[in-house]
């Protein structure tokens, strides 16, 4: 039960003692790559069990996530489940009928569930239920004749590799007899004759007439069953492939993110904490990368980059130059109080400029993942809440000052994480990973990180000391369980 298939399995065997029907009805070839969490797994159960098949599955952890509504197919759901084992993400493509075709379109509709969930067969090794190999070979071959572009046999005179591979897989686990009298069964003797025959000579060297009388075949016998006319396919094929590769183009040039799989109502924004050498920056994009292939993620970075220093920098330099008398060669009292009230609020300005894009992107169904949060209640001496601090004679400076504070506590109000990650780090340790920094200033950040309170956010913390791969797998499981 332990191990890399650990989350599935738990999943099967509550299928399995709620006797519920079900199976994995397509790609057997790579089930055990399912079951890792490596693919996908495409499950088909019957639709009279929806609801309890989704009561297993919330009460297991997993989260049902939304492609964009032009992406969704009737009677199939996206799930996506942790194994706290490995950290491994299991996806569960749920089928309640069974739709192939064109990517992007899936415009057949093939009416066998009950026959599939009939003649399901035992994994004993995986402990789940399969499709029986002869009727995953007759369902692959009419995948095939649907999806295969013909002008595409003009160039090349066979399939691709990996159709070829999951044919051989599938011939080697069935019978010829088996599978004439499946297709006899479903089609009656005559054509059930020919399509057992034609599936069998798809093969390495499947030429162009094996391809068009595997289609006609298809055309004569499951065309009532279509979603769309010919020209429906084609015309929302050719809008949708059109528009992914748009997106796809948008997205390299950052203009705008390429749309995946969210959740709905809303998404999550989760802020991690922790002083210099913590491993924020590092356990983010590990994060990242672990959803991205799943889930629409996005960063944000709210401390001081190369770029904000340089901006104000610029503001110094053009709007405060030095002059003469006592304070020669140095900003005079008020000359400084307006630097740091101007750096301030532009500060504040650009958080909130983030929060609120974070705020948006998590409207859409986004995580967005923030390394470092601003915080009104953050004391003195962290870049992470307000710079200003106390008023003072000077009525400009004390103006900068209630501005500031306004912003902050706007921030708070307004844009709070739903989860805060905090990395308790000890300052020695930080310091053996960040030598350049002060051992001082490190105890210092300690002492106002272990006082930040966050009241409308889920706050989780996470020791940092032990090796990466522990605090990121630690990670993973406190991030999945409070999403």
């Amino acid at each position: 039960m332990r191990g890399k298939f650990k989350k599935a399995k738990v999943l099967f065997n509550t299928f399995n003692d709620k006797k519920l029907a079900y199976c994995s009805w397509k790609s057997n070839e790579h089930l055990e790559d399912g079951m890792a969490g490596m693919t996908d797994l495409d499950i088909l159960v019957d639709g009279n069990q929806k609801e309890e098949c989704e009561k297993v599955l919330k009460h297991l952890d997993f989260k049902q996530v939304y492609s964009p509504a032009w992406l969704q197919y009737p009677a199939i759901e996206d799930w996506i489940g942790l194994n706290e084992e490995t950290g491994n993400l299991i996806h569960v493509h749920l089928h309640y009928k069974i739709l192939t075709g064109k990517k992007l379109v899936k415009e057949q509709y093939i009416p066998w569930e009950h026959k599939v969930l009939n003649t399901r067969i035992f994994n004993d090794e995986l402990e789940i239920f399969t499709t029986e190999p002869s009727l995953e070979l007759i369902i692959l071959a009419i995948r095939v004749g649907i999806k295969t572009r013909v002008f595409t046999l003009f160039k090349k005179t066979k399939l691709p590799d990996n159709i070829i591979h999951e044919l051989y897989y599938l011939k080697e686990r069935s019978s010829k007899k088996r599978v004439r009298l499946l297709c006899i069964e479903l089609f009656g003797n005559k054509r059930g004759d020919n399509l057992s025959e034609l599936i069998y000579a798809l093969d390495l060297t499947a030429n162009l007439q094996i391809i068009l009388s595997l289609k006609y075949f298809i055309y004569q016998n499951l065309s009532k069953y279509k979603r769309f006319t010919f020209l429906g396919t084609s015309w929302r094929y050719f809008f949708y492939a059109s528009k992914v590769r748009f997106l796809k183009v948008l997205d390299r040039l950052k203009i705008l993110s390429q749309p995946k799989k969210a959740f709905k109502p809303a998404g999550y924004v989760i802020g991690f904490l922790g002083i210099d050498g913590s491993g924020k920056t590092t356990l983010v994009k590990e994060i990242h990368e672990w959803l991205t292939p799943y889930l629409q993620v996005s960063n944000i970075y709210m401390g001081w980059n190369n770029k904000t220093i340089n901006f104000l920098k610029k503001i110094k330099r053009y709007f405060f130059r030095s002059g003469g008398g006592q304070y020669k060669g140095k900003n005079s009292p008020r000359e400084s109080s307006l630097i740091t009230g101007i750096f301030a609020l532009v500060l504040a300005s650009i958080k909130k400029r983030k929060l609120r894009k974070a705020k948006k992107n998590r409207s859409k169904g986004m995580i967005v993942l923030s390394d470092r949060y601003p915080t009104a209640r953050t004391p003195e001496g962290s870049s992470d809440g307000p710079m200003l601090r106390g008023e003072s004679d000077f009525w400009l400076y004390n103006l900068f000052f209630r501005i500031e504070e306004k912003i902050y506590k706007s921030i708070e109000e307004n844009y709070f994480p739903n989860l805060v990650i905090k990395l308790n780090t000890s300052p020695e340790i930080a310091l053996k990973r960040k030598p350049n920094h002060d051992i001082t200033d490190l105890r210092k950040k300690n002492e106002i990180l272990n006082s930040v309170h966050l009241e409308w956010s889920t706050v989780v913390e996470i020791n940092t000391s032990k090796s990466l791969d522990e605090v990121i797998l630690e990670t993973k499981k406190m991030l999945w369980k409070n999403i």
